[in-house]
């Protein structure tokens, strides 16, 4: 019993689907028979929930996801019939299904299925006339859905050709000033143009239905990569890191074990206060011990001795102070903790010392500047604030910059498996919270 559903809303709005499958898994997994927006549909976990045939009804279950599974406003707890107008929504502000049919119990229908095919048969003229219908109906409906999978596949093909051709105009103009992203920029181009290029020869040669539709869902991803890469690209780097570096200082930790250890912190004033993660100064465990602390801003050959003012374990922060400055220090331009400004798919830009030595020595003795990668924000969960990065992951206590310069995040993290894998920061929100506390 087929199937059949309508994506109203998010990074698929618009497409019907019709499953033949008696468990049909969604999410935005690789593989997942509905798979939504990797990129754009980020409240929708990898295997979010499945949609199950049991006898002649549909079933909704979820799948432990993040954001949850709701049916027509109710939280799916265990697994619900489904009916034709019913909706679905994959987390509370994700894309939302409804269900076209059947979704229910068919018995009626099936009954008067039953009753008009015993008047049909009592005549064999009428028999042969509704089998010449149907073919010719089949032959329209396999010729206008073929028509419209084909316009659909060249508007695919359209909008990636013109994602490739904004990305390699961007490429060069990143080139040495965002770790990582030329690359990824590259990268994406280099697989959306191979897979183009693989639909074009399948779909030349009539190939395998199955395969054209797999290709075509990479493709997709591809384009929708690109698409989010070129929003990090959009940010100003070179003008918003010249303001910003300054302020971002390396972090030297020696504990009372003789371990040392480097890490990110920036100056939230000019009077040398610098905000850290708490893990930095006590240790993944958070029982180790830091008898002296060092600060040395990007830049700048002057290590200064630093102290322990404060941690904070829930939102692994820790408050250092500066000591012996003259003339105080370069300070990060505020704090942006209004969330509208920083929805999903905001661009952002990390600064931090990723590579940097715990001896301070560097291998071309250079002085210590901060690394520049770009991100977009995925969205946020359990109060935290979720990054797609490109580049080094970054020193634990990088500032996570938003357009204007402001900060929108600390760094402590990484977060997921594979392609799945994103970067984890403390938001805006709770840094303020957090620095009012020393008030």
């Amino acid at each position: 019993m087929t199937l059949e559903l309508r994506v109203l809303t998010g990074g698929r709005a618009g497409e019907v689907r019709r499953f033949t499958e008696d468990t049909v898994l969604v999410g935005r997994a690789e593989g997942a028979h509905l798979r939504l927006d990797p990129v754009h549909d980020l409240h929708v976990s990898a295997q979010h929930a499945r949609l199950v045939r049991r006898a002649d009804d549909w079933w909704v279950v979820d799948l432990g996801s993040r954001n949850g599974t709701w049916l027509n406003g109710q939280r799916v707890e265990e697994p619900v019939p489904l009916r034709p107008g019913m909706r679905v929504r994959l987390g509370w502000e994700g894309p939302e299904l409804e269900i076209l049919g059947p979704g229910g119990s068919r018995g009626d229908d099936l009954g008067r299925l039953a009753r008009r095919n015993r008047l049909l048969l009592g005549g064999l003229a009428l028999l042969m006339v509704a089998l010449v219908t149907v073919v010719g109906m089949n032959l329209r409906a396999r010729n206008s859905a073929r028509s419209a999978w084909m316009q659909e596949r060249a508007a695919l093909v359209a909008r990636t050709d013109s994602l490739m051709q904004l990305s390699s105009d961007m490429r060069d103009r990143l080139e040495g000033e965002v770790a990582g992203l030329a690359d990824a920029l590259d990268a994406s181009r280099v697989q959306a143009a191979q897979l183009q290029a693989d639909l074009a020869r399948l779909g030349d040669e009539a190939g395998d239905p199955e395969e054209l539709a797999r290709l075509e869902e990479r493709l997709r991803t591809a384009t929708a990569a690109l698409e989010t890469q070129q929003i990090a690209a959009s940010l100003d780097a070179a003008s918003l890191t010249a303001r910003v570096r300054p302020a971002v200082a390396l972090i030297y930790v020696e504990f009372e074990d003789g371990e040392r250890s480097v890490a990110t912190g920036f100056a939230i004033s000019t009077d040398g206060r610098v905000v850290t993660n708490r893990h930095v100064v006590a240790g993944p465990a958070g029982t180790n011990r830091a008898v002296r602390l060092g600060v040395q801003f990007s830049g700048s050959p002057q290590v200064w001795p630093a102290e322990l003012v404060r941690t904070d374990e829930a939102s692994d922060l820790a408050l250092l102070d500066v000591r012996n400055l003259l003339g105080g220090n370069p300070a990060v331009p505020g704090i942006n903790t209004r969330a509208d400004t920083l929805a999903a798919g905001s661009p952002v830009l990390l600064l931090g010392f990723p590579f940097a030595s715990p001896t301070g020595e560097s291998e071309d003795g250079l002085l210590p500047r901060a690394l520049s990668t770009a991100g977009v924000i995925r969205g946020r969960a359990a109060g935290r604030l979720e990054i797609q990065g490109w580049g080094a992951e970054g020193a634990s206590g990088s500032p996570v910059f938003d357009g204007t310069g402001q900060v929108a995040g600390v760094l402590f993290g990484a977060s997921g498996v594979d392609d799945e894998r994103y970067l984890v920061a403390v938001p805006a929100s709770a840094l303020l919270a957090f620095i009012a506390g020393d008030d």
